[in-house]
């Protein structure tokens, strides 16, 4: 073996901290992921760039982007780390060949609803593990290189396959902290409505369909997620449309309580994205049955 060519090779920790910080373009953030300090990322990322011989990240203040060639070793190097973790994995499981699915996923479905039912999932597939990646829903394969992701509001291009998973219906619900009983949508109207940032209409749509025609509803706290959304009402900070899937722990335990008896159906819905050549990779196809078994179940 070339002995020189190996002393070129870059540390995968390099590697690991180039990697985050190229997903999530932050050396801030990237540091807090991987649970160490911004000095440490930045000086992995300096002695690489220095190694390689080119810059990886353009920088513009506090906001990086990634170089042509960045973009490129990015792709490169999220390879080699997902061999290496295979190949460590594989020798673990007495060389059972284990197929890894990197999944992008909105935090809150992830959270409430996918991670709860994968000791269900494992059991049917024990040869496939999941890599959770939290992502805000655009579908962008080019830059993100997961194998599937799931998302809301459907944009996608022609070469990516989309399932859909669940409609969404929203509910009003409330902390028993707040409200113990149902109410009708003038008292509703009269208490902070919590707000999801990301769709700010919600609310306006959920007072329109219900004909209520009181005063202007009452802005709440804003919240990017639902995740956050739920634990702002379970705090009894106000009101909350939120999808009733994501909430069937949390009504039955009685944390949250369903407030008012009308719901609307939102016009898009939760659905599954795959990249057409991998559309019947055996895995991708594995756990898109099993989901859709899991939704029509009603887990």
């Amino acid at each position: 073996m070339d002995q020189e060519l190996f002393l070129r090779l870059p540390s995968t920790t390099a590697l690991r901290y180039f990697v985050a910080a190229a997903r999530l373009l932050s050396v801030t953030a990237a540091a807090q992921e991987l649970h160490v300090s911004q000095a440490a990322v930045s000086k992995q990322i300096r002695q690489l760039e220095m190694q390689l011989g080119k810059p990886l990240f353009v920088r513009d203040k506090q906001r990086i982007t990634l170089t042509a060639l960045g973009e490129w070793y990015y792709q490169e190097a999220v390879s080699v780390l997902r061999h290496m973790q295979k190949m460590s994995v594989s020798m673990q499981d007495d060389h059972v060949e284990i197929r890894e699915l990197h999944v992008g996923v909105l935090p809150t479905f992830a959270a409430q609803f996918l991670i709860p039912l994968l000791p269900d999932f494992y059991a049917a597939h024990p040869d496939v593990r999941l890599q959770l990646y939290s992502e805000s829903g655009k579908v962008d394969f080019a830059s993100r290189p997961y194998d599937l992701m799931i998302s809301f509001n459907i944009e996608s291009s022609p070469d990516v396959s989309v399932y859909n998973i669940i409609n969404e219906r929203l509910i009003v619900v409330a902390s028993p902290l707040l409200l113990d009983t149902m109410v009708d949508a003038q008292r509703i109207a009269a208490l902070p409505q919590l707000m999801f940032t990301p769709r700010p209409g919600m609310w306006h749509d959920w007072f329109a369909d219900t004909q209520h025609h009181a005063l202007p509803p009452q802005m709440g706290l804003m919240f990017e997620t639902f995740q956050m959304l739920i634990q702002a009402a379970i705090a009894g900070l106000g009101v909350a449309l939120i999808p009733e899937f994501l909430i069937l722990r949390e009504l039955a335990a009685g944390t949250l309580l369903r407030v008012h008896e009308h719901s609307i159906e939102s016009a898009s819905s939760y659905f599954m994205a795959v990249p057409n050549i991998k559309a019947q990779d055996r895995a991708v196809v594995a756990f898109r049955h099993w989901l859709k078994e899991a939704m029509d179940n009603g887990s």
